[in-house]
Order: C-alpha cells, then structure tokens, then sequence
C-alpha cells in the first residue's frame, strides 16, 4: 500500500553456500498447470453467497475474474462436499483435521478450513487466483460479490506435478471405465512434488500409500523421475537406527516403529520396494547402486528388532473392513524386504549378500508357516488379507498354495462375494483370486455397486477415491489414492500385462489376460521404458480375436486360462515357428513369444 512503513524490514544478505542440505537441480518435472474445470452449477444461498459445483473433485486453484467490487473483501472457501441443505461442507478437507478446537488468539470452534480472502482496491477488473499453495475441492463457495455479473470469468484449474501419461484402459463395462478415471483423477490429484495421501488436510509423503498404489502409478505414468526422487526422499530421512519414516519429508510421525522416529514395517517397506520396481519398470540400475547400503541397514535393523523370524511393529492392513491381524502383516512385509534386498544383491551382483539374505527370507517363511498356517491353509485368523499377503509374496509351496487359494475363495464367498481387505490386501486380492481360478469373483467384487467397493462410491457420487470404504462426511477424506490398486489390475489382468519378476526395464513381459470374464472387450496400452505394449480383444460368443504387440528387445511369456485351442494368423499355435510352446493341459496353455505384432483368434471352452 501507499505509505506502508517498511523500514523494520532487513534487507537480503548475500550467502555463499547454502544454509541447509545441497543445492541441486529439480530432479521432476515441475508443478504446472493442467486441465480447467468450469462449473457445472452456480447457485446463490441464503446468506448471499455464490455456490459454484466444478463437477470434479481436483487439486489446484480457483481462476476467478471480478469487476466494480472495490472496497470488497472477497473470500472463497473450498471443500469436497454439500451438506443435505446445499450449503459447503468443508470438513472432509479441514487441515490437520482440526475441527471445533479452541484456538488462543482466534476464538471459539475455530476449524482450520480451506479459505481464500483477496481484498480489492479498484474496481477495474483484476484476476484472482493463487500462487504456491493448492487447494482440494469439488465446490467453491465465494461471498462478498453482491451481483454475480461482476464475475466475467470463472474456473478451477488443476495443479501437479507434470508426469507423463503413458498408459490407458478401457473396456466394455461402463463402470469400469469410470473406475478407472476415478483412479487417475485421484493420483493426479497427490502429485505435488512428493505423492502425498490427500490434497488437503494432510498431504504428507506417507510411504505405505504409495506402497499399495506404485504400481497402479507406473502403469498410467511416466513416474521414473519422480519414484527415484521419493526414494532419495526417504534416503535422505533415514534414522539413526538405520529405520525408514513412516512420512517424506519427514513430519514426526512414527505409529509403532522402531524407535528413532522410524516408521511402521509396511510404511518403511517403501524404499526397497521402489528399488526394485524402478529396476523392474525402467531399468534404473543406478538407484540401486545408490541406495542398495540404506536398504540394507533397514533389512538389519528388521532382522535385529525380530523374535524368532517374528515381526509385530506394524499398523496392518490399514482401513481394513475385516479385522487386522498386525503381526501377520508385519511378518509377511518382514519377509517381502528379505526377499527384494536379496534380489537388489544379485543384481549388483554381491552374491554373499544375496545367498544370506534369500537364506534369511526362506527362515521367515518358514516360521511364519509355523506360527500362522494351519494344514487346512488358514493363515492366522484367515482373513483375505492374511491369505493374499502369503501368496502374493510367494511363500506357500505348491500343495500350501492350492489350500491357501481354497480358504481366500470361502472368505469371498462367505462375505456375498465382496471384499473385507484394507490398502494392502486390496492390492493382491483380485490378482489372487484370478490366480486362483476364479476370475469371476475378482471381477464381482470390482463390479459391484454396493458397499464396499469402487462401484459403491460412484453410487454416492464419488469422482475420486476415498480414503475409507465408507461414506463419510466429516472425518475421511473423499481424494486419497491409496485404494487405486484396482486400476493396475485391469492392466495386469484384463489387458494382462505385466513385468516378469525378474524383468530389467520391462524386458520380460508375462502376459495373461482374462478372457471368460463377462466382457467384450478391451483396449489396454502401456508406454513401457523399451515401447508401446498393446492387448485389444474382442469377444463374440466364446470366440476372441485378440491383438497384442510387444516392443523390440523385449519377449513374453503368455498364460491363457479356460481355452479350447489358440490360432496365430490362421495356423495352430502348436504348429506356429514365431511361437514355441512351453507347456499344454486340458484347459490351460503357455507360450513363448519374441517381440512383434500378433493376431490371435482365440476359442473359449463352454461353461
């Protein structure tokens, strides 16, 4: 302002080197703007506000142009939701979830809300908008504007950091679709530098949500630069101990850790874990190099705090429907870290390390079939948690398999074919269930309307995923990505592509679609680090002519399941030289496959 005393105010100093940490070059892409949303709906209330509904629930800014309102303080409040009156319901999104504390200074029920307040001086018309900070919302609601045609312009646009996408799915069933977009609104939604839980009330790194969604985050984005920075992130907050943080940046969160502020076994999990897979899904050898020693002293530090090949210190599968069974959980990711760091040492080839900690892995599993398996193959209490986790992380021997596969599918069908499971479970339970045989009931549960389940908040008008199976309305917030593990399955299942365990930059591909599902078709492509993967299939009847390419350099290992006989360009598979078989039962078929464009006509067996 004119006239303002600014002479208290220091001037800047020259420094020679920074104060804190090194000073490098942004390793992402930078935050910017991307799609605009304009609103679906303006509605003036009551105490003369203006309600403005963007019909998408997003992360970024309001744009809002304003004429003739000088003198006038202009404030906009933000929020996910409507009260059943039609008025802004901000309390999804509070910050910090503080609601109707006492705050000194400020009052009475003070609630730390989302709020904008721009003080006009003119009234030429001026834009109003925000810089360096973001907001989350479906609905603004703007007072101080007494004529709305003082507002000559109006729209929210979104914000995140600018990853590329590289995937896309889409397929006959309607719902799945919206499934799908409701997945990537939500990721896009926590993308702001780290990948956070919510836009809003908290957006902290917390390592074990991006444990449940990395995957789902590789196959819809180009998310090389970025994972590699969130493993630096969590590298560079290591504890003394050699313990990981549940959060990076690190906030001071540690619910049951190891001490030294260190993170539960499932949130820490999220370094080696994102080694491999960068390993896996781009062929980053180098971050492995770099980070192979801190993953090490976390494996340690696992191996000290354990009891007898036991781990306890872990939340379990967080947001689970079903009881938790923590030590089961933290026994199973306890083992998943023995495993990875052992594959990180072959690959760096320190055998020493790799043969002591694969010895350390098969000593887990083995007490943990000890402690928790019983002959039936019931994992502790046998929630489909407990059953996924043991054999997603492959600890059960064929025989232990089938029994295991056998409990999980009960469960299923005990709970009316819905699923009871938390982030963590949700990850694998549709994989398993494919797995197992019984792809149907995988795709019951993704396509069912009710509660709980995907379906069930598109039902109550969901445009991004929540942070709790359930409505709510108050505490939960309606923008977390952590449940988005159902899209990785629609690649991995329904396109059926996927890396080889063993794949260094998506050189090895298994793919295994599932055809019986009641579909007719799907288009799935995926942009991996080598070129374009691409698997479209129709179905008619119980014929499917099938599409699939694959990149130069790569090959696959095709599984299809529930199959009469399999044709490549009208000839026998069997009788194809593109094509060598590697093994044939009555209603099963896998092959090998080099990298090319290939027509399949595939012919299904009746129900």
């Amino acid at each position: 302002s004119v006239g303002f005393d600014d002479s208290h105010w220091y001037s800047a100093q020259v420094s020679d080197k920074p104060g804190l940490g090194i000073m490098e070059a942004q390793p992402i892409p930078p935050i910017r703007v991307g799609k605009r949303y304009f609103s679906k709906e303006v509605r003036r209330l009551e105490n003369g506000a203006y309600l403005i509904d963007f019909g998408q629930n997003l992360t970024g800014r309001i744009y809002l142009k304003v004429r003739n309102c000088k003198g006038k303080k202009v404030q906009v409040r933000y929020g996910e939701l409507l009260y059943p009156d039609g008025k802004l319901n901000p309390m999804t999104s509070v910050c910090g979830q503080i609601k109707g504390h006492t705050i000194p200074g400020l009052g009475d029920n003070f609630t730390a809300e989302q709020k904008d307040v721009f003080s006009l001086v003119s009234d030429r018309e001026r834009v109003l908008t925000t810089n360096f900070t973001y907001h989350g919302f479906r609905y603004a609601e703007i007072s101080g504007i007494n004529d709305f045609s003082n507002v000559t312009d109006i729209f929210a646009e979104r914000l995140h950091t600018a990853v590329q996408p590289v995937g896309s799915f889409q397929c006959s069933e309607d719902l799945l679709n919206r499934i799908q977009k409701m997945c990537v609104e939500t990721l896009i939604s926590n993308l702001h530098s780290v990948q956070t839980d919510c836009p809003h009330r908290e957006k902290f790194g917390y390592g074990g949500d991006i444990v449940a969604s990395s995957e789902f985050a590789m196959f819809n984005f180009d998310m090389w630069a970025f994972y590699r920075k969130v493993v630096k992130d969590f590298s560079d907050e290591v504890r003394p101990n050699g313990g990981f943080t549940e959060t990076a940046p690190f906030v001071g969160i540690d619910d049951f850790g190891f001490g030294d502020g260190s993170g539960p076994l499932a949130w820490g999990s999220v370094h080696p874990l994102l080694l491999w897979q960068l390993y896996q899904y781009y062929g980053d050898r180098l971050i492995v190099e770099e980070e192979y020693e801190k993953a090490k002293q976390w494996l340690e530090l696992l191996e000290k705090s354990a009891k007898d090949g036991i781990q306890t210190q872990c939340i379990g599968d967080h947001e689970s429907i079903a009881e938790k069974q923590v030590e089961v959980s933290a026994t199973a990711y306890y083992y998943l870290n023995a495993k990875i760091i052992s594959i990180l040492a072959n690959i760096l080839n320190k055998s020493d390390d790799g043969e002591k900690y694969k010895k350390l892995s098969e000593y887990i599993a083995r007490k943990f079939k000890e402690k928790y398996v019983d002959e039936n193959g019931k994992v502790g209490i046998g929630t489909q948690a407990n059953q996924c986790l043991f054999l997603a992380f492959g600890m059960p021997s064929y025989e232990e398999k089938l029994k295991a596969e056998k409990v999980l599918i009960e469960d299923v069908m005990r709970s009316s074919g819905r699923l009871t499971t938390g982030i963590f479970g949700t990850k694998y339970l549709m994989r398993m269930l494919c797995e197992a045989g019984t792809p149907e009931l995988a795709y019951g549960i993704v396509a069912s309307r009710e509660f709980p389940g995907w379906g069930y908040m598109l039902e109550k008008g969901a445009t991004t995923l929540w942070e709790h199976w359930e409505f709510s309305d108050n505490v939960f917030s309606h923008n977390h990505p952590m449940f988005g593990s159902v899209s990785e399955w629609f690649y991995k299942d329904l396109g059926g592509i996927s890396p080889d365990e063993g794949a260094y930059g998506f050189d090895r591909i298994v793919i295994k679609p599932e055809f019986s599902l009641p579909l007719t078709s799907v288009n799935c492509r995926y942009n991996s680090v080598r070129g374009e993967i691409i698997s479209n299939w129709t179905k008619k009847e119980n014929i499917v002519r099938w599409q699939l390419k694959t990149p130069p350099n790569t090959s696959g290992r095709v599984v299809l399941h529930n199959i009469e006989y399999v044709e490549l360009e009208n000839l026998p598979i069997e009788e194809h030289t593109e094509v060598r078989v590697l093994n044939r039962e009555p209603s099963k078929l896998e092959f090998f496959i080099e990298n090319g464009s290939f027509d399949f006509q595939v012919r299904l067996r009746a129900n």
